[in-house]
């Protein structure tokens, strides 16, 4: 019943969504580049799909969906997205992550800077950001990485706060997720990202709870800069579900296929599937397989459920309106429609 993925096959027909400068360009050109002045995309005729993030409402989604407690946990998720910049040699790549926690430590600061000063007794806190080890890979990485907080509009971009990384907490190269260290002195702005991770947590567990025993339910929400934009929501469908054996029996490594519309600069950013309660934290974006014209996400630990069994049975069984070939995995699988358009 469960699909047992095959990474090395993945990511052979696959690619990674970075978008990359030179860091000469990114410089003298930010502004232009953020508002797509200089943008090269294959899937421009998927950029109308886009919502603005502070635009968006009910009426966005699927009839069946339109529920304000959906658009609200998606907002709150939203608040937690940052844009990534990595400079990695002469290049600069934007990608996306989110914040993951937040926290305040009353002793010496652990970043590159502080540990080579003399001990100060200072408060300061740790923000921890998860996104994909393509984006991000090793603390070299994490150093040279500028994250970009509430870039929710491009005309309020220069008042928008920077924090540098610092280094790398945990990755893996088989999952392809990374979180790594930012460390500030901001004292309140620690503790509201905090307020804001557990804000989401809340909804997004009561939502879940609200939605769970509902198997068919597929809809699929990614919260991004693509192309550097500022913050982007679209709108997708679950497809299908794959999975690996983890350190538990009721513990999965998941996969997830989707048809939401990403592009360049989505590496990393965190997805919302409804009805996925048990999720350690969101799946960060993989990468696009054009044969499929489809997205997937890396892997993330989940509590493998009869609710999850339920939804692997319920795409297993969904009408075969249309059928199309994911070349990533190599079997036909359904298209799903939206149920109630027309």
């Amino acid at each position: 019943m469960e699909n047992q993925a095959q990474p090395s096959n993945i990511k052979q027909q696959a690619v990674h969504e970075i978008e990359a400068f030179s860091n000469r360009a990114f410089v003298e050109k930010e502004e232009a580049i953020t508002r797509g002045f200089f943008m090269k995309c294959d899937k421009k005729d998927q950029h109308r799909k886009y919502i603005p993030f502070t635009d968006f409402i009910d009426s966005d989604l699927p009839r069946k969906y339109r529920d304000s407690d959906i658009v609200g946990t998606v907002k709150a998720l939203g608040d937690l997205v940052v844009r990534l910049e990595v400079i990695k040699g002469q290049i600069t790549e934007l990608g996306t992550g989110r914040v993951k926690f937040s926290q305040v430590h009353y002793q010496n600061c652990h970043c590159v800077l502080c540990e080579q000063l003399p001990y100060i007794e200072k408060p300061f806190g740790t923000i921890t950001i998860v996104t994909g080890t393509h984006v991000v890979g090793n603390s070299i990485d994490a150093q040279n990485t500028t994250c970009l907080l509430d870039f929710n509009n491009e005309n309020e971009r220069s008042f928008c706060v920077k924090l540098k990384g610092s280094r790398v907490k945990v990755y893996s190269d088989v999952t392809d997720r990374c979180e790594f260290y930012c460390f500030t002195y901001d004292i309140g702005l620690c503790i509201n990202l905090r307020e804001k991770v557990y804000s989401y947590n809340n909804l997004n567990a009561n939502l879940n709870r609200k939605y769970s025993s509902n198997p068919n339910a597929n809809l699929a929400i990614i919260v991004a800069h693509p192309h550097g934009w500022c913050k982007q929501v679209s709108i997708g469908q679950l497809l299908d579900v794959h999975t690996k054996p983890s350190f538990k029996p009721n513990i999965k490594l998941t996969q997830y296929l989707y048809n939401t519309t990403t592009c360049s600069g989505s590496s990393g950013a965190p997805l919302f599937f409804l009805g996925r309660e048990k999720v350690w934290t969101n799946h960060p974006h993989w990468g696009y397989d054009e044969a499929a014209q489809s997205s997937f996400s890396a892997y993330e630990i989940e509590d493998v459920t009869s609710n999850f069994l339920s939804l692997i049975k319920a795409i297993k069984e969904r009408p075969n309106n249309k059928t199309y070939e994911l070349i990533n995995w190599g079997q036909q699988r359904p298209s799903i429609k939206w149920e109630d358009e027309n």
